[in-house]
């Protein structure tokens, strides 16, 4: 059944979210030539939006570091230091550092998205009834306008289609594991090709080798979870 979406607090996330955003990338006044500052600030809007909006309406972020994986320690593992490992061996940067610091650095300005995102803004619309088809598009809007990069060139339009997906994707990462540092692993794929320097096709090696190792990891820890369920119920009949 369909609920009344909590206008207040989506628009004080979203109006706190967009604010921090321009003044970090529009204006001096938080702006800093360090990459690894600047990259945090830049992402900590959606986050520092959805606490505020979080604590004034009394709403629960959904998402947690764990998530529905039984170790912590496994989760960090696998999704933040193994695609540094990774980065060190494959370095997508100047240097060998800066693959690494780079590396993290975008690991946490995409986490600093996605506890706004997945974690705040789609459970907001999900417990309001909104349909999943509406919540990727609305998500996808708000997302796309967050990164104050107005147009409806054809880049702009590729660009707000690879949000739909990424909306889609990665909302599917958060429904199977519950986990920021996974929906963050995922998302953060697209921001490190994008900053890698140089740029050439041989970029892509690292980041699909990440990508099958997540996505694999997701797919059979939801098909071992599905299997647990179902022989709990066996036994409860």
């Amino acid at each position: 059944m369909f609920k009344k979406i909590p206008v207040a607090a989506l628009i004080v996330f979203y109006v706190i979210a967009l604010g921090i955003r321009y003044l970090v990338t529009k204006t001096d006044l938080l702006h800093t030539d360090n990459f690894f500052l600047q990259t945090i600030l830049r992402g900590s809007g959606t986050t520092i939006g959805a606490l505020i909006a979080a604590a004034i309406f009394g709403i629960k972020i959904q998402l947690t570091p764990k998530g529905k994986f039984p170790n912590l320690l496994i989760t960090i593992i696998l999704y933040w230091v193994f695609p540094i490992i990774i980065l060190l061996i494959y370095p997508l940067f100047t240097t060998t550092m800066e693959s690494a610091t780079g590396a993290f650095a975008l690991l946490l300005y995409a986490l600093l998205e996605e506890i706004g995102w997945r974690g705040f803004l789609r459970p907001l619309l999900a417990q309001a009834g909104v349909s999943k088809f509406a919540n990727i598009v609305i998500v996808s809007i708000l997302w796309y306008f967050w990164h104050l990069n107005f147009g409806f060139s054809t880049g702009h339009l590729v660009f707000f289609a690879l949000l739909l997906v990424g909306s889609w994707g990665i909302g599917a990462v958060a429904d199977k594991t519950g986990s920021f540092l996974a929906v963050a692993a995922f998302h953060s794929l697209n921001n490190i090709h994008q900053a890698a320097v140089p740029r050439n096709v041989s970029d892509t090696v690292p980041l699909v080798i990440l990508f099958a190792v997540w996505l694999a990891s997701v797919l059979l820890f939801d098909k071992f979870t599905r299997r647990e369920k179902t022989q709990v119920a066996a036994t409860t009949i």
